[in-house]
């Protein structure tokens, strides 16, 4: 039992999940100093115009050779200066953005892992790997754009010094370039949701027909799957030419525009030039300085498409990170050892309020088998996942050993094997597997879970024993060998508490007789076991039974009793 003091401290309230915000609020020194090298570089901008007015207006005028040889040293010094501090910024973006991908992929890959406990699986689980890589790709670069773009302001203010008129034109034209960008978002926001609409669509079909591909050739519509998914691909390239053209369209309308304003800039400074009213150099270098006002605006447009599928992306990941858990606030109790008491206990879907399953009251003692019996979508596999913590429980109480789950760092997980229904094994050797991807897992107690699954001379007869490779999902078993190694990986290390889903949906009856033998080596070490079972074998080995239907549980009670009034009164099973 945990001291009073123990409990206390596991009892704070968690805090929140980390927010994506909270990783770039982090980089907020790093991107002060981005922003203070873009003011030395779009000041050492006017190096270029500055020569030029000091070429037309003094060195012409007074055909002094060494004047310009100094000058252009000076400037050559300038621009070097100028790219090497170009240099670093744009390593410096780089590194911030990988920097920031470094902290967050962990969280997005738990991001990713909570949406398909949603059911959000293939390729909506994968959406926030996606919207990383989008963030990346544009905190590169798309940021250095932002940070040249208050300038724009600042060099039409130079302009107007020089004169008012060559300003109003400048700032005009300033003001039609960015409502052209704006309207260019509005046009090609229908484009971008039809192009993720169709994304979704295709990868869908292409995640759903690869799942299962020998079913689909077996019943002769693969090939009528891959004709929908052509249809889909056809209507997502479609999708994105059109939005590539309207966006091609708007860099070369801005482009254009860009170079006539640069030459009408010239043209009102050459009649200046003309009236008296400005000198030659002037002219030339007001030309070069509105070229460079409109400069940042441009590459904003180029880079707005960037802009909005980064600004897209973040909405998104913002709205899946409330979907993690808080961070674990329990310490590192000792595994329990004694009981687990269902207190009234109901489970509910993650972000849903109706339970899926009520009114649960059991207690197992160390050494218990329960069976989970009822028909199909009664809420036995929700009974599991509330007690692994998979999904929360929303009334009552579970508590192992007189203390609730997030008393423990690791909640469950901590000291609990599971066997799903569905199995996934992961790519790389048996031993791994078997030992949960543990780094330097013990080899005597990969090969001790092994024989306690029955599994042992199965893996032996691999081509490389436990050292056989496996690809993606095990795709080189078989699915009871498949599921004889996922057996091992639940009872590795002898957990106090292993959950199993039909364990033995695809076993044959040497593997059936190895998880019942499993089950009461299991009990007879002090584990708790807890079976989902549709085949009466898996009951075998357990002692108690609880049945559930309609999302509540029904009965309760030794195997043996709760069987036979199943077999004798279907209908009219209470609860006990």
């Amino acid at each position: 039992m945990p001291s009073p003091s123990a409990r206390a401290l596991s009892r704070r309230s968690p805090p929140p999940a980390a927010r994506l915000g909270d990783f770039f609020q982090a980089g907020r020194g790093e991107m002060l100093f981005l922003a203070a090298i873009s003011v030395l570089i779009n000041l050492l901008m006017l190096t270029g115009p500055v020569f030029m007015m000091q070429v037309y207006d003094r060195v012409l005028s007074s055909r002094s050779l060494a004047t310009l040889v100094v000058l252009l040293a000076l400037v050559s010094l300038l621009y070097l200066v100028q790219a090497a501090l170009d240099g670093v910024r744009s390593r410096a973006g780089g590194r911030i953005a990988a920097r920031l991908d470094a902290e967050i992929a962990p969280k997005i890959f738990a991001v990713a892992g909570a949406r398909a406990r949603l059911g959000q699986g293939g390729a909506d689980a994968q959406q926030p790997l996606r919207d990383l890589d989008t963030l990346r790709q544009f905190n590169g670069g798309g940021p250095l754009t932002l940070f040249d773009l208050p300038w724009t302001p600042v060099y039409l203010l130079v302009l107007t010094l020089f004169s008012p008129v060559l300003g109003l034109m400048s700032t005009i034209g300033a003001a039609m370039l960015f409502a052209l960008t704006l309207l260019a978002d509005r046009v090609s926001q229908g484009a971008n949701a039809r192009v993720s609409q169709q994304m979704a669509v295709r990868n869908a079909l292409a995640e759903n027909g690869l799942q299962d591909c020998e079913g689909a050739e077996a019943l002769g519509i693969f090939e009528r799957i891959g004709a929908r998914w052509d249809a889909a691909h056809r209507a997502l390239v479609q999708a994105q030419l059109t939005l590539a053209e309207r966006a091609g369209d708007l860099r070369a309308l801005a482009k254009g525009f860009r170079f006539l304003l640069q030459s009408l800039t010239l043209a009102a400074g050459a009649g200046l030039v003309i009236r008296g009213e400005l000198s030659a150099g002037s002219m030339m270098a007001t030309s070069v300085i509105s070229s460079r006002a409109l400069a940042p605006i441009e590459q904003a447009i180029a880079q707005w498409r960037g802009f909005r599928s980064a600004r897209g992306a973040r909405a998104r990941l913002e709205k899946s990170f409330a979907l993690l858990p808080a961070e674990p606030s329990g310490i590192d109790l000792a595994p329990p050892a004694r009981d687990v008491v269902f207190d009234n206990f109901a489970v509910s879907a993650p972000g849903q309020t109706r339970p899926l399953l009520a009114g649960v009251n059991m207690r197992l003692e160390a050494g218990d088998g329960l069976g989970v019996i009822g028909p199909s979508g009664a809420g036995k596999t929700s009974l599991l996942r509330g007690v692994l913590g998979l999904w929360p429980g929303t009334a009552g109480g579970l508590r192992f050993d007189g203390a609730a789950p997030d008393q423990w760092r690791l909640g469950a997980r901590g000291f609990a094997g599971y066997l799903p229904q569905d199995i996934r094994l992961m790519p790389g050797t048996v031993a791994e597997n078997i030992a949960s991807l543990e780094p330097d897992a013990p080899t005597d107690e990969i090969v001790r879970a092994a024989e306690l699954a029955g599994a042992h001379e199965m893996i032996l007869a691999l081509p490389e024993g436990y050292n056989t490779r496996l690809g993606d999902d095990g795709a080189a078993l078989s699915a009871g060998q498949r599921q004889r190694i996922a057996l091992a990986r639940a009872v590795y290390r002898r957990p106090f508490l292993v959950v199993m889903d039909e364990p033995n949906a695809h076993l044959d009856a040497e593997g059936d007789q190895a998880l019942t033998e499993a089950i009461r080596r299991l009990r007879a070490a002090g584990s708790i076991v807890i079976c989902v079972a549709h085949r009466p074998s898996a009951l075998a080995a357990l002692n108690k039974v609880a049945m559930i239907e309609a999302g509540r549980l029904r009965a309760y009670g030794p195997r043996d009793e709760i069987l036979g009034q199943v077999v004798k009164h279907p209908r009219a099973v209470v609860q006990k």
